[in-house]
This record gives C-alpha cells, sequence and structure tokens, in this order.
C-alpha cells in the first residue's frame, strides 16, 4: 500500500511519543485482512460453519419479486477508500454471489409468472455491496482470550449504511437486495456469518499483558481517489491496553501515518508500535533491577522523567544502589598486589547518574542509550592489599576509584528464529581507573600505571556483564508478538526489522509456515493447474483434493507429489460449476494449508440467458434490457443479435454489462411475440454464448401455466396446462422453442434434459391464431408467492 517510506516514518516517530497512552499499537493492511477473511472462509468448510446456499425470495416492488435459488456467497472483500471519512473509521465491503440461479417473477396477469431467468457462476454474478462496515471486537477476559477482531455480518452495527445487491436495475431493487441480506445474516448462526480477522490473546508474562483492544480502520494516503493507482488500500489499526493500566486516547487522523512502511522490497504487511513509555518504565525498568543491588533490597532505585520531546528516560535516584564488580591482580618482581573487595562497590547515583533512554539518531541506529559515571566519595572507596611472595603480611593501601561507562544497543532480528535479537552497537565508550591519592607503598607508586590498567580492565569487565544483563527482559517482546498477536490458520507476526525512535517499532509479515499459492483459483473443465506452497518452506508436502460440502458430481484429482490438479471433464459436472479444496500438509509437522479451486462449465457467461419485454413503440423512448458477460481467461467479447429485429452495442462497457434495445412493434408478426437471440463470442477463442429475449408486439389472450398436481419435479417432468381469457382448458400444439428439454402436445408433458448446457426452457403454446409462452428454470422449481415485505427496518 502506497504509504510512506520507512525514513519518513522513523522520523515522525522520532518527534514525539505517538501511542496516545496505549501500551501498543498493532497494524495490518487490506490485502492481508482479505486474505485472512479468505482464508477463514476456507477454513469454514471443514469445520462445518459454512452458509448453506440461500433459497429465498426477495419482494422488489408491487408486483414484482426476486426468487434466488441456491446462491453461493463468497467471502467478503474489504476497501478503505471512506474509511477515514466515518467517524467510526468503516470499511466498504463487497461478496459476490459465485454460484446459483436467480428468476425474476411478476403477478402483473393475475397469475404469477418468470419472465427472466439467470444462471450465475463465478464468472458472471452478482455482488452484494456494503457501505460503512463496522469491524467489531468480540470481548475477553483477563486470563482467558483478550478478544478478536471479526467483522459480523448479522451485528446491526456492521450493517447500519446502505447495502445494494446488483441483481437488479434499479435502485430500490438493489436496496431491497441489500436489506434482505441484512435480514438474512442477523437471523442465521452467529459462526456462520463471523468473520475473524486477529486475536489479541492474553498471555501470563510479567508485563505485556493484553487485557483490552479497541479498533479503528484509515485509508491509505491518496486511496480514496477511485482513478488511483491504490485505491481502496487501508490499514486496520488495534490499540492494545495492558493489564494495569487505564486506557489511552485514539490518535488524531490528520497528524497520523501508516505504521506500515512503503519501502518496495520490503514487503511489510504488519506493524507494531510498543509504547516507550512501556519499553521504559516497565521492560527496561525490570533490566536494569536485575542488573543492579539496591539498599536496602528490593528498593525502588530509579525514577522515572520525561525529556525532550517527551520520551521516558530512567534515572538512579540518589542513594547507595551499586553494581559491583570484582577487583585485580597485580605481579611484582617480589611481590603480588591483589585488590582485595572488601568495598568494590560502584554507586550508580554518582556524579552522572545512571539514565537509559532511547535514542533517535540515525548515527546510533535508533538504539537503547546507557551511560553513566561516577567516581569514589574518599580513599576508602577501593583498597588494595599487599601480599609478598614470601609470605609476609598484608599492607593495606587504600585508592579512590572512577568510572564512565556509555554504550548503543541495537535491537535485531534473528533471521532464522525470528526473535528479537540485541547486540551493542559498536564499542562502548568506557573508562575506569584509581587515583595515587592515600598510597604510601613506594612499590605501589612505582608500579602505578601498571596497577591501574590492571584495575581498569577488571572494572570494565565487572561492568559489561550487568549491563548487558539489562537486555535480557526485552524477551517479553518476544513473547508478546508470537503469543498475543494471532491470525487463524497458525499465522503470526514474523518480525523483519526493529527500531527504536522513541517507541519501539516493529516491521514485519503475516505469515504460517507456508502457504499455498495461489489463495483461490478459477478455472475451466478438463485442464490441469500445478498448486506450489510458498518458496521459502523446504520441507515436503502431500497434495490431496476434497469437495466442498454440498458439491455435487467429480471435483477432479490432484497428484500428491507434485500438486498438479486436473479438474473434471465437463460431463461429470453436475450444473454449471464445482468447488473443491486442494490441501497440501507437511509430512513432517502435520500443518497444512488449503487453497480453493472453482471449475466452471461455460467458457462464456452472460446474464439473464432468458428475459422478456415489449417491442419498441413507434414514437417515444424505445425497450432496453440490461444484459451482461464475462469470459475465462483472456479475449474480448464481441456481440450481435443474431437473430430479431432488436440491436446490441458490438462491445460492453468495461464492467461486462451491454444494453439490448428492442425492434419496433411489427403488426405483421405472425402470432404475438418473436424471439431475439443475442451472440457473444469471444474474438480471441471463437467461443460463443446465447442468451434469449422474448419480445411482445400484441397482448395475449391465451395462457400456460405448470399443473404441480401432476407434475413431477424431481423426475424433470412439468405439466403444462393451456387456458383461454376465461380460464378455459383449451388445446394447443406445444414447443419448446429455445433452451433445455423437449414437450409432449397430446399430454402436455415437458420433460427436461440434464444433458443440455441450457438452464431454461422457453415453450410456446399455438392454438390458430393465438398463442402464448412461458419459461421455465432447470432444474425445475415451483415458483414461491410474493413474500411479504418487511424488510423496511433494514
Amino acid at each position: 500500500m502506497a504509504t510512506y517510506t520507512k525514513k519518513e516514518l522513523l522520523e515522525w516517530l522520532a518527534i514525539k511519543p505517538r501511542t496516545e497512552g496505549w501500551g501498543a499499537v498493532v497494524s495490518y493492511n487490506r490485502n492481508k485482512c482479505n486474505q485472512l477473511l479468505a482464508q477463514d472462509y476456507i477454513n469454514k468448510f471443514t469445520s462445518d460453519s459454512y452458509m448453506d446456499p440461500i433459497n429465498k425470495p426477495v419482494p422488489t416492488g408491487d408486483a414484482n419479486w426476486e426468487h434466488l435459488i441456491d446462491w453461493v456467497t463468497d467471502w467478503p472483500r474489504l476497501s478503505f477508500e471512506d474509511s477515514s471519512k466515518t467517524a467510526g473509521g468503516e470499511v466498504r465491503m463487497t461478496m459476490a454471489v459465485v454460484g446459483g440461479g436467480q428468476v425474476a417473477i411478476d403477478n402483473a396477469l393475475g397469475h404469477k409468472r418468470a419472465i427472466a431467468i439467470k444462471s450465475l457462476d463465478a464468472l458472471d454474478h452478482p455482488e452484494l455491496i456494503a457501505e460503512e462496515v463496522a469491524l467489531s471486537k468480540t470481548s475477553g477476559t483477563v486470563g482467558k482470550d483478550t478478544g478478536e477482531v471479526v467483522l459480523d455480518l448479522g451485528d446491526p452495527v456492521t450493517a447500519k449504511g446502505n447495502w445494494e445487491l446488483s441483481f437488479a436495475n434499479t435502485l430500490h431493487e438493489r436496496r431491497q437486495g441489500g436489506a434482505f441480506f441484512k435480514k438474512y445474516y442477523r437471523e442465521a448462526d452467529r459462526e456462520k456469518r463471523l468473520f475473524r480477522l486477529g486475536k489479541i490473546a492474553y498471555t501470563d508474562q510479567q508485563y505485556l499483558k493484553p487485557q483490552s483492544f479497541i479498533l479503528r480502520t484509515l485509508t491509505a494516503p491518496g486511496a480514496a481517489s477511485r482513478g488511483s493507482s491504490n485505491f481502496g488500500d487501508g490499514v486496520v489499526e488495534l490499540f492494545v491496553r495492558m493489564e494495569g493500566d487505564a486506557e489511552g486516547g485514539m490518535p488524531p487522523r490528520d497528524d497520523w501515518k501508516s505504521l506500515i512502511p512503503d519501502d518496495g522490497a520490503g514487503g511489510y504487511d504488519c506493524a507494531l508500535l510498543l509504547s516507550n513509555k512501556l519499553l521504559m518504565e516497565k521492560i527496561i525498568y525490570a533490566g536494569v533491577r536485575r542488573s543492579a543491588n539496591p539498599m536496602p533490597a528490593g528498593s525502588d532505585f530509579l525514577q522515572s522523567d520525561t525529556y525532550s520531546p517527551g520520551f521516558i528516560k530512567l534515572t538512579a535516584k540518589p542513594g547507595l544502589s551499586f553494581i559491583r564488580v570484582p577487583g585485580g591482580l597485580y605481579v611484582g618482581e617480589d611481590y603480588t598486589i591483589q585488590a582485595n573487595p572488601v568495598n568494590p562497590d560502584l554507586l550508580i547515583a554518582s556524579v552522572n547518574p545512571l539514565s537509559v533512554r532511547t535514542s533517535a539518531h540515525e548515527a546510533e541506529n535508533e538504539c537503547i542509550l546507557l551511560e553513566f559515571a561516577g567516581r569514589g566519595r574518599d580513599v576508602n572507596q577501593y583498597q588494595y592489599v599487599l601480599r609478598n611472595i614470601g609470605g609476609s603480611g598484608p599492607h593495606p593501601q587504600n585508592v579512590i576509584l572512577h568510572w564512565r561507562y556509555k554504550t548503543n544497543i541495537k535491537i535485531g532480528i534473528n533471521q532464522q528464529s525470528g526473535a528479537l535479537a540485541f547486540e551493542q552497537a559498536g564499542e562502548p565508550e568506557a573508562d575506569a581507573g584509581v587515583e595515587n591519592a592515600g598510597v604510601t607503598d613506594a612499590r605501589v607508586v612505582r608500579e602505578f600505571v601498571a596497577i591501574n590498567n590492571v584495575i581498569r580492565q577488571s572494572i570494565l569487565f565487572g561492568l559489561r556483564h550487568p549491563i548487558q544483563s539489562v537486555f535480557f527482559a526485552l524477551k517479553d517482546i518476544d513473547v508478546f508478538v508470537l503469543n498475543s498477536i494471532l491470525f487463524s490458520n497458525h499465522e503470526l507476526v514474523k518480525p523483519k526489522e526493529v527500531k527504536v525512535p522513541g517507541d519501539l517499532a516493529l516491521f514485519g509479515q503475516i505469515s504460517s509456515p507456508f502457504a499455498i499459492t495461489p489463495q483461490d483459483h478459477l478455472m475451466g473443465h478438463g485442464a490441469t493447474h500445478t498448486f506450489k506452497v510458498a518458496p521459502e518452506f523446504t520441507g515436503t508436502v502431500k497434495w490431496s483434493v476434497n469437495a466442498v460440502p454440498g458439491s455435487k458430481g467429480s471435483f477432479g484429482a490432484i497428484n500428491p507429489d507434485t500438486g498438479v490438479y486436473t479438474s473434471p471433464a465437463i460431463g461429470a459436472i453436475d450444473g454449471t460449476f464445482v468447488r473443491a479444496i486442494v490441501t497440501a500438509t507437511d509430512t513432517a509437522s502435520t500443518f497444512s494449508s488449503s487453497s480453493l479451486v472453482t471449475v466452471v462449465v461455460r467458457d462464456i457467461t452472460v446474464n439473464p440467458v432468458v428475459q422478456i419485454c415489449n417491442a419498441s413503440p413507434a414514437s417515444g423512448a424505445p425497450i432496453t434490457r440490461s444484459l451482461s458477460a464475462n469470459t475465462l481467461g483472456e479475449g474480448i467479447l464481441e456481440w450481435r443479435v443474431k437473430k430479431g429485429d432488436g440491436s446490441i452495442p458490438l462491445r460492453a462497457e468495461p464492467d461486462g454489462k451491454n444494453t439490448y434495445t428492442a425492434g419496433p412493434k411489427n403488426n405483421d408478426v405472425d402470432g404475438t411475440f418473436t424471439v431475439d437471440e443475442i451472440e457473444v463470442k469471444n474474438v480471441a477463442t471463437g467461443k460463443t454464448q446465447t442468451a434469449y429475449v422474448v419480445v411482445n408486439h400484441f397482448p395475449q389472450d391465451l395462457k400456460m401455466v405448470v399443473d404441480l398436481e401432476q407434475s413431477s419435479f424431481p423426475a424433470g417432468k412439468a405439466k403444462l396446462k393451456v387456458t383461454d381469457n376465461r380460464d378455459r382448458p383449451v388445446t394447443a400444439e406445444l414447443e419448446v422453442v429455445a433452451g433445455n428439454g423437449s414437450v409432449d402436445s397430446s399430454s402436455g408433458m415437458y420433460t427436461s434434459d440434464p444433458s443440455s448446457p441450457h438452464r431454461f426452457a422457453l415453450v410456446k403454446a399455438t392454438r390458430d391464431d393465438d398463442d402464448c409462452w412461458i419459461l421455465l428454470t432447470y432444474p425445475l422449481i415451483e415458483l414461491p408467492d410474493k413474500p411479504v415485505d418487511n424488510l423496511s427496518d433494514y
């Protein structure tokens, strides 16, 4: 996502603390959000928490309704173009209907009839478009799960904005479709309607114990402009409160940058900002306490101060806290001088008290800076004892000790384990030694320079270890990153770089041991595709494929060793598509990753497959109808009216939509209606698909309906009954003008054909100069009655 470079971000972080009182801020981008939603959707198929296909009527007008047949919805996809404009940082959500049928029904003539039929698949389908969708969180309790970031499609807060379903043309109809989905999800099983986007989990470590969090979403710079290359990009941000702390405030949007830098090859999709206050007053503080010896034991010998521009500095309080260092040993020609550790304690609040702070200077690599200096108060500060090699008694000699130590500690990443690694940035600025005040022994005076060097090395050695132990406490950050910031399917934050410009900034990727690429794949029948796992995975996987629950017919096969998937032949697919789950399993750990494959029967899908309209009048606005078409793979689609008097542009709009215009009313037509045939052709492949329009030129005196009592839909049988305008049965000649199946005029029995590629039948009845038509679906269904419109509250 186009945001800021890492350099720009670090400069901004160095100005002042940015967490606004929260212990940590976790951020991840739109691409990762949608990948997590896709993975959670795939996981639902193996956990019995998937949404069943939808079979419901939707009221759209006074005399019209739409019937949804076996609608299969895909996973939600989020975009953030309006997030920064809304008070709650809501997102825009789209969700495709990737399979099923749709029948437009009216009762304008006094009986219900199908007036348009659509056959949907992953090529051409409607979408649910939801505005101002609020992500939410589930609350947990301390000591258990702290909470999850979720998209709950049935939560009234989630659905507070306008929802539209692009299954019809008018805004009212689309809003009715959106309201239908609001109601449908409100009443659905919560686990099935819920999608998970991440989790802040409780950990029983000493300092980083998440207790609660709030979330918001932000639009990326420039992403609100529809013409921009990053349109819709943005981030989810979680503001985490630690146990024992108060909640912070919400950072202002006008002085905030996305925490995920855009450095091209960086490849970051998430970031963690750990507050400077928490880092210094809890984690670093604990490390300093472990390295020093407070007097009296257990006393609080550090104080927290702020320094420009508001970051925390730890400073030793005046008192007797000390760091203990070893003595030294110098061997002369006929004697030994031993530094006796009678009182070798370095007061850390002496001349320049111990201080620890972060450093945002580029030269110091955004390190943690620790420094202190001191000098003994009197000649009893340090004591030498002279011991003759010959064994004569000791001769005490007291001296004054001085010391100075400054070091930068750099935080890096262990690329193998992903854990934080701490190392000294360059050599410390350090010195130590003794002053010869109080020395009376001539031998000590004579060898004082050499003795001082020995003692200096001993003191510096003694300082180095306790100072470095300060940073062992930072392992708690590892535990927080690995165990508190969790995602589905074993996905964790993998740190790639850490900086400490003030707050601790960790940039990384959300990743699992391995993942299948691609995450979802669309392909044709009788084809092959090779699935792979992420290239950094070096182990061995076994491949398997299983049908999505509810699928019928063959779902293909996969080579268990190579990952080459072969989709089923067209004759083995029941319906217009089949979906399957491809899984790769690590033979060593049994960890697995799954991908979704969709196999379509058609190379081109055009909708509606059949619809009705009136002929255009001689004057006034012509009668038009909307169609849409899309193709599998590459290729330009060209449209034409292959048969009939209507017209249609050669090329559709970029979104695949086109507009058919009915021909003029024909007073010499044979009967009351004609049928226009529209052909859509892929110029590159030569493949074609056809749609039909029933054009009414005159009112019809005959009526054809299905006699339900004498029909058997499971057997593909529909008994057709023709009546006149007084509802009296008449004998008529029946024929299937277009589409699926055949009809027996003598019995009036229509029989569908499972081997036909058509998902409808247009049947014509003729008696003398009168005729009429009926549209039937495949498979046959009973048209539902007009539903009660109870969607006004949604």
